[in-house]
């Protein structure tokens, strides 16, 4: 038997995703496309910051 452990963040996004009301399809459609962005960031998601982005 293999347990599964869950990330603290990851806890939170489900908590708040069934907070918003969100469906299951909804749900997985939003953790798919953090994912994705996760993983096209330049650096790395603990170091990704909010800053502003230039678009030239």
């Amino acid at each position: 038997m293999t347990v599964e452990r869950t990330t603290p963040l990851r806890e939170r996004m489900i908590k708040d995703t069934r907070i918003r009301a969100m469906g299951d399809k909804a749900r997985q459609a939003h953790i798919r496309a953090i994912k994705d962005f996760a993983a096209s960031a330049p650096t790395p998601p603990r170091r990704t910051t909010c800053a502003p982005t230039s678009f030239t």
